[in-house]
């Protein structure tokens, strides 16, 4: 892979068509009809092709695309002391080119996914940045995937950087993906934490990501929002799952909240208010949507008036309850945020094999 300097890096970034793009850009967004798009695909000249005329026709108005992928790989042309080279992808920048020139030419809203502490390239190149366990040994999720220390503020800073860089590329919205502490993986009693482990300590680090990011993007006319479990919604109290994301203390911080509402992640169910908790979940769209906005929506606006929920939708089949997962129920998904009080919705499909009739039956002002 060819190496690139800062000062070339720089040059791709100040010389980028789109760094002038839609200056005068409401800072609140229309409501979001997003269709996610993986980072592979940006190379994909074909595939690439199809999934625009989809866009075209099924009804949707935004696509989130990968600024970085969860190996830490990046798209975005950034001037960091602990940028990775290898890290970056020429070949899929000129994608994200193409794709952003596309968007504007079609007044399709982009927005910039970017998974934070999942960040195998960071730590390969800086392992003192990375979640050790208590041998000294960098820990590693099920997967096999290094994490960044989440108390660590270069760490912060070099997140915030790229969300900046996108930011000035002429995304709508920058969208924090992975911004926690690691939860329901491999050994997490062997992690070995720079601070004490506690919930003051896990919601002060969140918050320090967003703290650091949101006047770096809003500075370029972007908005700042973050992805949440929608179990989040149900934890009050001082409760943070064990993973720092607490609306209270993160919303204060934020533009909009992605509460991840796939109905397949609800194992438990709902405890209230569902008649037998809505179980199995994938059986209920509409009622495990519904409530996951509304709860997220009243806790939020508590304590950040201005912001907006924005829930992440299931448009991918349900493997965990072997419950049908089509159409019908996407819709039912969409109506329950909607009637919730969501400003827009975002559909996860990662092989992109979405319903072309997806937001058909949805109005869009």
């Amino acid at each position: 892979m060819k190496e690139f300097s800062r000062r070339a890096l720089l040059k791709l970034a100040v010389n980028s068509p789109l760094a002038l793009l839609a200056p005068e850009r409401e800072h609140r967004p229309r409501r979001t009809l997003g269709l996610y798009l993986p980072f592979r695909f940006l190379e994909r000249e074909g595939e690439m092709q199809i999934f625009q005329e989809l866009i075209l026709t099924c009804g949707a108005n935004t696509i989130v695309v990968d600024i970085k992928n969860e190996t830490g790989q990046v798209n975005v042309p950034v001037d960091h002391d602990y940028f990775p080279r290898k890290a970056f992808q020429p070949s899929s920048y000129r994608g994200l080119i193409k794709l952003l020139r596309w968007a504007s030419n079609h007044d399709v809203s982009l927005i910039a996914r970017q998974p934070v502490m999942i960040d195998p390239q960071l730590v390969s190149a800086f392992p003192d940045l990375g979640i050790r366990n208590w041998s000294g040994r960098l820990w590693k999720d099920a997967n096999d995937n290094t994490w960044a220390n989440p108390f660590d503020e270069r760490v912060v800073d070099y997140n915030a950087t790229i969300a900046a860089s996108a930011a000035s590329l002429g995304f709508s919205q920058i969208q924090f993906d992975y911004l926690r502490f690691p939860s329901g993986e491999h050994d997490l009693a062997s992690i070995y934490h720079s601070k004490r482990n506690t919930f003051e300590n896990r919601t002060a680090a969140i918050s320090t990501f967003l703290k650091a990011a949101k006047p770096a993007v809003n500075a370029y006319g972007a908005l700042l929002t973050a992805d949440f479990f929608g179990y989040t919604a149900w934890y009050r109290h001082e409760q943070d799952m064990g993973i720092g994301q607490y609306i209270e203390s993160a919303g204060p911080h934020l533009d909009g909240l992605c509460p991840m509402a796939y109905p397949s992640l609800y194992g438990s169910g709902i405890i209230d208010p569902c008649d037998n908790g809505c179980r199995p979940a994938t059986a209920h769209p509409y009622e495990i949507v519904y409530y996951t906005v509304k709860r997220t929506l009243e806790r939020l606006l508590a304590v950040n008036p201005d912001a907006f929920v924005q829930p992440w939708l299931q448009a991918y089949p349900d493997y965990r309850f072997n419950q049908p997962m089509g159409l019908s129920q996407f819709i039912a998904e969409q109506k329950g945020a909607f009637a919730a009080g969501a400003a827009g919705v975002m559909a996860w499909n990662n092989s992109l094999a979405y319903d072309p009739k997806s937001y058909l039956s949805i109005p869009n002002p």
